[in-house]
């Protein structure tokens, strides 16, 4: 893996990578993989939706993750909680083939989602 190619960002006094970043270095050195989503489950009721994320190298799944959003739980999430959850997926998935900082699988993109959401419970809290 290309660490010059790891862009990070601080946070919470831990580096993250971001998303991006794994992108990029995973197709940097694997120019032929693969990076295959999929809806498991989109719950129009209550705007639950979960994808899966697979990395694939040479035609072998060398990871799977997977990650979920709530429509509506966030500012983000009102209009792009499908994306979200699918960026989600793929940035565990990369994770899991070793494209990260440290040993945090989460990225900073799903730390600052959950910062997020929870700046908006409080909110809706306060409302009530």
């Amino acid at each position: 893996m290309e660490n010059l190619l790891m862009n990070t960002v601080t946070n919470l006094n831990h580096e993250y990578s971001t998303i991006e970043s794994r992108v990029k270095a995973f197709r940097f050195d694997h120019p032929n993989g693969q990076i295959i989503t999929e809806i498991v489950k989109d719950n129009e009721s209550n705007g639950e939706i979960i994808f899966k994320a697979h990395a694939v190298v040479d035609g072998v799944i060398k990871a799977t993750s997977h990650a979920m959003e709530i429509k509506g739980t966030s500012n983000v999430n009102m209009t792009s909680h499908i994306e979200c959850a699918e960026t989600s997926a793929i940035a565990r998935a990369l994770a899991m083939c070793g494209y990260m900082q440290k040993t945090q699988l989460e990225s900073f993109e799903e730390l600052e989602n959950a910062r997020l959401q929870r700046e908006e419970i409080a909110k809706q809290e306060k409302l009530l």
